[in-house]
Formats: C-alpha cells, sequence, structure tokens
C-alpha cells in the first residue's frame, strides 16, 4: 500500500510539474485550462507561482471522435497447385531360396516370433552362406553368434545355453527369430540395412 501511495504521489508531483512547465512556457493558456471565465481572478497574481493554486477549476468534457473503420477488400486466395511428394512404393523384398531343409525352420521360427522369414535367411546368408557349421574367430554357425550373445538370448528364452548348440540349425535359426523379435537388429551391423 506504502509503495502504491508513493507511486500515486510521484505521478501527481509530476503531473503538477509538467503543467507548470506548460504553463511558464506559454504552451498552455491557462485560463483555458482552468475554465476560468472571469479574467478578475487572476489580476495583479500573474508573476505569482500560487495564481493558479487559488482558482477552482471546472471539468469539462469534451467527447473525442471515434475512427470509423473502411471497409478493405481481403485478399481471396488463389488456388494454386501445391507440389507433393510422389511415394516411391516399398521396393519388394527379393525372396531369399534357402536350401530345402532349413525352410521349414525358417518359416516355423518367422511365424512363431511374428517377423520376417525374408529377413531371417537374408542374415544367414549374409553371415554364413546357410552353413551352419561355419566359424569365423569367436562366431559361430548360421548367424554367427559370440558364446556370449547365444547365452544371454538362449538364458532369456529359457532353453539349453550349450554354446555347441550355435551349430545346430533349428537352434540357431530358433534363436535369431527371437532376437529379431526384440527388435536387437544391431547384432548384425553389415547384414541389414
Amino acid at each position: 500500500m506504502k509503495k502504491l501511495l508513493a507511486h500515486f504521489l510521484i505521478g501527481m508531483i509530476l503531473g503538477v510539474s509538467f503543467f507548470v512547465i506548460l504553463l511558464k512556457t506559454n504552451l498552455i493558456n491557462e485560463k483555458e485550462v482552468l475554465g476560468v471565465k472571469n479574467d478578475k481572478i487572476l489580476e495583479g497574481k500573474e508573476n505569482s507561482p500560487t495564481a493558479f493554486l487559488e482558482l477552482t477549476p471546472t471539468l469539462e468534457i469534451t467527447p473525442t471522435p471515434s475512427l470509423t473503420p473502411t471497409p478493405t477488400r481481403i485478399p481471396t486466395p488463389s488456388s494454386t497447385p501445391t507440389p507433393s511428394l510422389t511415394s516411391t512404393p516399398p521396393a519388394t523384398p527379393t525372396p531369399i531360396n534357402a536350401p530345402a531343409y532349413l525352410e521349414n525352420y525358417f518359416n516355423q521360427y518367422a511365424i512363431h516370433y511374428n517377423v520376417s522369414a525374408n529377413l531371417l535367411k537374408k542374415i544367414a546368408w549374409c553371415e554364413s552362406r546357410f552353413d551352419p557349421l561355419v566359424v569365423n574367430g569367436p562366431y559361430v554357425g548360421l548367424y554367427q553368434f559370440m558364446e556370449s550373445i547365444w547365452i544371454t538370448y538362449r538364458t532369456q528364452m529359457g532353453h539349453d545355453i550349450n554354446p555347441e548348440l550355435r551349430k545346430n540349425a533349428e537352434e540357431s535359426i530358433k534363436t535369431a527369430a527371437y532376437i529379431i523379435s526384440l527388435g536387437k537388429l544391431h547384432l548384425w551391423p553389415n547384414c541389414v540395412e
């Protein structure tokens, strides 16, 4: 409340000071501002700093004319064709033909884990050329599983973790299908795009 009162008083002081400056510089006529109708009130007090304080001002309100907006033309958008992206249909994957004895495993575990049989074949072809016995350093089998990866995911599946099973085509395909169903395609970075 004190701050509000202080701001009000400062505003009043500034307003009065501004008013006095306007009067002193003859930018305004004190008789008009104060609504003085009788010149006799100010006689002999023209140079007195309190001359205007002794008068009783009357307030006259004059209405300010309001501006009426003139209507403007609203631009109408023209129908210009907008370019659209032409979608390229997704490439149809070329079916990969696996050896006949593996086809049933690819289809069975693709359905069981809801993954693409063609993707299972693509990775197996890329990693081992469908040879379940291939060994490349620590990588073994159709999907070139490292022992630690094999054990991790086989444990999650609740299946036998024996690393020698990496050479078993059915177990290898089953494990790969499970891993792909988890979205872990990064395990085969050179074989998936």
